[in-house]
């Protein structure tokens, strides 16, 4: 009935979403705009005192010169070309240059590249970071996301002006750090949408110029603001994403549609479980918890994109979803012991015995989210005291202003314990989500859910993914999830690019009309305040709009945020169960069902399930050294066998050591 097709998606029929920062390719109708495009390929050629980065759209009929000047050892002089060129334009241009620096050895070709991924200067030279190999990995909305083959780093200055120290030891080890961020693994970009934001958020933005390289998703913001800045615009440099792009597409009945899962990692407080401890400089724990700004370790905004390629009446419809995950935002780590694979945790905010009196009996009478017990361990450490919880009020106020409300927190760690551990994290964390919602208007407050996952797990009977369903569905019926309703084609508003103008095009296909305010699916708070294994849900129920098909669209607001101790293995699972209960609503919502529920054990869950397990595996290497513990996933799909315990050991060992003694350089190459 439905069959999975994992080949490389093809052009898209959907209406093309754009908005002014996301500038579209001219298309082959000669009748269309020939104005409208974007830079996507580049020649890079040299004369001994300047560097020419020519840049072309797709189609190479428009084409722009970026100049760089090669005799400053240690500034960046760079200026961009007014000038729009045609291609016979611009190679009279290269044979006027070359004629010119004919007595200094003229012009020579240097690199074929796909744009600039950042400027950096260690000691004394800049550098110039370059894409010279790209791959397409996927297409949203007709427009094309890439990943980098490979990338080149290119001095600067021409060595007839270089000093000593640009080639020191210093300066060798600074390049070769920053060479260790492999660009070529789990980085995407595109130059057309603005793919470090959600599909709903570029839905609803408008008359911004540029690629919003100021995202908490770009990583390479930093890298690229001296080229921003200085040509005011976005045009030479890519927005790199890290995290993990997936997209296959798959059919019902006949028709076909693609899902995309976009996760994206933050590049505040970012890097792998080790971090360096300010006041010794030197790696002693790992990351964990917040920061004084709120911002928490592993940070990750997953999206669910189902796109109806459909070239029938549903023509144009699109769906998404987004959730995230993150570091238990208090303040605590865990000291790292190459002898012990299991290094203590220590909560530096951790609440006194009298403030857990005053603020237990307010908790009690919290909501049926959260469950609650007063337990306290001797062997917890007191390292910082923030009695008002100031740095995980930052974290909600943040979640708040990028998702909306409500807030929904999925805390999967364990309840009991031989040796305190996860349970004084569980125990704090409720303290500081119960003392928050004092000071929070009723209708902000958290929504708390405490689930073991570890003690269910443990039971013969347990189905882990039935639990965690039924929550997926509680939390959607409050936050619902972007459907774009019927599309509304309006014509294509067109800004004329004169020859001398620096500007690009804001054509824009208008998704947002008759969108009206933002709203939300399922506001009640009417619902069960326990979370049963057997409880049958009624679909009926789970989905509240009306207008499915019609022209109004609907939008998220709020998000479920899941966390375990690493967010990694459990926490995986978890976003799988909430990615398979919103896909149901979604092919709903877009015509392609006719319930809003997929079966978990047909081939569109497997399908699904696969690229969770994808997802999960490359968050886990990028944070933990290792693939995802997959046990749910592989018991599900009758792999758990001796040979796959013994892969899960194996991918303990690795993590750890991982931990012990690789995890500082990485981090050192993620701060510079």
């Amino acid at each position: 009935m439905a069959k999975p097709d994992h080949s490389k998606p093809g052009p898209s029929n959907l209406p093309t979403l754009v908005r002014p920062s996301a500038k579209i390719h001219p298309a082959n109708d000669p009748e269309s705009d020939p104005n409208s495009y974007s830079l996507v390929k580049f020649r890079l050629y040299e004369t001994k005192a300047r560097f020419y980065l020519i840049g072309s759209d797709r189609n190479k009929r428009f084409f722009r010169v970026l100049k760089i000047d090669r005799m400053e050892p240690s500034d960046l002089n760079l200026s961009e070309d007014p000038v729009v060129y045609s291609p016979q334009e611009v190679k009279s241009l290269l044979q006027r240059i070359s004629e010119g620096n004919r007595a200094t050895g003229g012009l020579t070709f240097v690199a074929k590249v796909y744009g600039i991924a950042g400027c950096v200067k260690f000691l004394e030279s800049y550098y110039l970071i370059l894409v010279t190999k790209r791959r397409q990995i996927g297409c949203v909305c007709g427009h094309a996301i890439y990943s980098i083959d490979e990338s080149q780093l290119i001095a600067i200055p021409h060595a007839s002006i270089q000093t000593d120290i640009a080639h020191s030891k210093s300066e060798m080890r600074y390049k070769k750090l920053l060479s260790s961020v492999d660009l070529t693994k789990d980085f995407f970009f595109s130059y057309t949408y603005p793919i470090m934001q959600s599909l709903q958020k570029n839905v609803l933005s408008m008359g911004e110029e540029g690629m919003p390289y100021e995202n908490i998703f770009v990583w390479n913001a930093f890298l690229t603001e001296s080229i921003r800045s200085r040509c005011k615009n976005t045009i030479w440099t890519i927005a790199l994403v890290h995290g993990n792009f997936k997209q296959i597409r798959l059919s019902i009945f006949g028709r076909d549609f693609s899902v995309s899962l976009v996760s994206r990692r933050s590049r505040h407080f970012a890097g792998t479980r080790e971090g360096l401890k300010e006041d010794e400089q030197q790696t002693s724990y790992l990351k964990r918890g917040v920061n004084d700004r709120g911002r928490v370790a592993n940070d990750v905004e997953t999206e669910q994109i189902v796109l109806d390629e459909e070239a029938g009446s549903c023509k144009g419809k699109m769906s998404s979803v987004v959730q995230m995950r993150g570091s238990i935002p208090l303040f605590w780590s865990q000291e790292v012991s190459r002898l012990s694979p299991k290094p203590d945790i220590i909560c530096k905010n951790i609440s006194n015995l009298l403030l857990d009196y005053l603020f237990a009996k307010s908790f009690l009478a919290l909501s049926y989210w959260t469950s609650f017990d007063m337990l306290v361990s001797s062997s917890t450490s007191v390292q910082r005291y923030d009695p008002t919880y100031e740095a995980t009020k930052l974290h909600f106020e943040d979640l708040a202003k990028r998702y909306g409300n409500p807030i929904i927190v999925l805390n999967l760690i364990k309840t009991v314990e031989k040796r305190p551990r996860e349970m004084m994290l569980r125990r704090e964390f409720a303290n500081a989500v119960g003392y928050l919602n004092q000071i929070l208007s009723e209708e902000n407050h958290l929504k708390f859910i405490h689930w073991d996952f570890h003690k269910f797990a443990k039971s013969k009977s347990a189905n882990v993914l039935a639990v965690l369903g039924n929550v997926a569905s509680e939390a959607l019926d409050l936050t619902g999830f972007y459907y774009s309703g019927k599309p509304i084609v309006l014509k294509k508003r067109t800004t004329q690019l004169s020859r001398t103008s620096t500007g690009r095009d804001a054509s824009l296909r208008d998704l947002r009309a008759n969108s009206g305010d933002l709203g939300r699916i399922g506001s009640g708070n009417d619902t069960s305040n326990t979370l049963k294994q057997d409880r049958d849900s009624d679909v009926g129920q789970l989905v509240r709009q009306d207008n499915y098909g019609g022209a109004a669209p609907w939008f998220q607001s709020g998000v479920l945020r899941t966390n375990c101790i690493d967010c990694l293995d459990r926490t995986n699972v978890a976003q799988y169960a909430y990615g398979l209960a919103a896909l149901g609503r979604q092919l709903h919502a877009m015509g392609l069902t006719d319930k809003p529920k997929v079966d978990a054990d047909s081939s569109i869950a497997a399908a699904l399930m696969d690229m969770y397990q994808s997802m999960g595996d490359a968050l886990a290497q990028q944070y933990g050294g290792s693939a995802a513990h997959n046990t749910v996933f592989l018991e599900r799909q009758g792999k758990w066998k001796a040979t796959t315990q013994s892969r899960e050991f194996l991918k303990s060992i690795k993590r750890y050591y991982s931990n012990a003694y690789t995890d500082g350089e990485k981090q050192d190459a993620i701060n510079l």
